[in-house]
């Protein structure tokens, strides 16, 4: 190639092309390194907290109807319904420490996308066959957490207070036989939380975890 002077252009003269941004690779890499940082910000998360609203009453329960019923092939199970019950006890948000990976069977393959503060739940049945089983409750969330993709490193909860129905499937342990959780919800949620404040992108502005504590205590009294 020549150039106006009618020279030779080598290859070190030659304008190169402007370089393409490949969005999609670089998103898709950020949320990776986002799932990685927050397994290691689990250990360290902070004071865990509320607001929203301050009524069970008022609360508008969604549709359930999408979801499949108790498995009807089995056989209702109490003890089951008792394991779902100490599962969901211990991932309160009012929890000063949260041990309800201590009762998963089977180990999650990956995070789910949604996080819920939970503040109270209703185990509504459990039924099993054999070596496994399926079992439901109604859980009272006050914030709901997600992975920010605008921060590098960071979350974005909303703070909200709204009622679920989730489904777990479950199964007996193989070193004592009692049930236990086998993985998170068949819903996508999970109830650990893993931003701190400071990591924390509110929606609405002005939030923090305490203020979410404060609201899941409310509705715990009203509940009793």
């Amino acid at each position: 190639m020549r150039d106006s002077s009618g020279r030779w252009l080598t290859p070190q003269h030659r304008r190169s092309d402007p370089p393409v941004r490949h969005r999609t690779v670089h998103h898709r890499a950020g949320l990776a390194l986002l799932v990685v940082a927050s397994v290691l910000f689990a250990a360290c998360r902070g004071d865990r907290n509320e607001s929203g609203a301050d009524s069970l009453s008022a609360l508008k329960r969604p549709d359930a109807s999408r979801l499949s019923p108790v498995r009807k092939s089995g056989v209702p199970d109490s003890a089951a319904m008792s394991r779902l019950a100490l599962y969901l006890k211990s991932a309160l948000i009012t929890n000063a420490v949260n041990r309800e990976d201590t009762l998963y069977t089977c180990v999650p393959d990956e995070l789910p996308e949604r996080h819920l503060a939970l503040a109270t739940f209703r185990v509504l049945g459990a039924a099993s066959s054999g070596d496994s089983a399926l079992a439901s409750a109604e859980v009272t969330s006050v914030a709901e957490e997600s992975l920010d993709t605008v921060a590098a490193i960071s979350y974005v909860t909303t703070v909200r207070t709204r009622v679920d129905t989730l489904q777990w499937e479950m199964t007996r342990s193989v070193k004592n036989g009692q049930w236990g959780v086998c993985g998170f919800s068949r819903n996508g949620a999970d109830f650990r939380i893993y931003g701190t404040d400071r990591q924390t992108r509110w929606i609405p502005p002005g939030n923090s975890w305490a203020a979410v504590k404060i609201t899941a205590q409310k509705l715990q009294r009203q509940s009793r």
